[in-house]
């Protein structure tokens, strides 16, 4: 049976209020600003994640993100903007070079078999 591969690729500043957004709503501690970029880190598989926030005088502030919390807000911001995802898929965050800058991206793996029963004899009996 045919595996289904399908990539949504986040612009960086979607990723950013994305991770803004998941940040705030946890509780994280992150000071005031504009989120203007978010960028994967590839040293690691999978990515871990920068968010990068302008805060008072224009200046810059990193905030760094673990793989877990970016595959997290990624998926709460398919969930707010109404960006279909299928229920029961695996969902892998990967780095995906697009116009010369890296982005987030989510593979989403549907896998037709995946929790059907299976037969356990020749009687047909699941």
């Amino acid at each position: 049976m045919p595996v289904e591969y399908r990539f949504i690729v986040f612009r960086p500043n979607e990723a950013a209020q994305a991770l803004s957004q998941f940040a705030r709503r946890n509780g994280r501690k992150v000071p005031k600003g504009k989120p203007i970029n978010a960028e994967p880190v590839t040293n690691t598989d999978p990515p871990s994640g920068n968010l990068m926030l302008e805060v008072e005088d224009s200046k810059e502030r990193k905030i760094s993100f673990k793989s877990e919390e970016v595959v997290a807000a990624l998926i709460l911001h398919c969930l707010t903007t109404k960006i279909p995802l299928p229920q029961n898929s695996e969902k892998v965050l990967e780095a995906f070079k697009l116009d010369n800058s890296m982005r987030f991206a989510l593979r989403i793996g549907v896998f037709p078999d995946q929790g059907k029963a299976k037969k356990t004899s020749e009687t047909g009996q699941r």
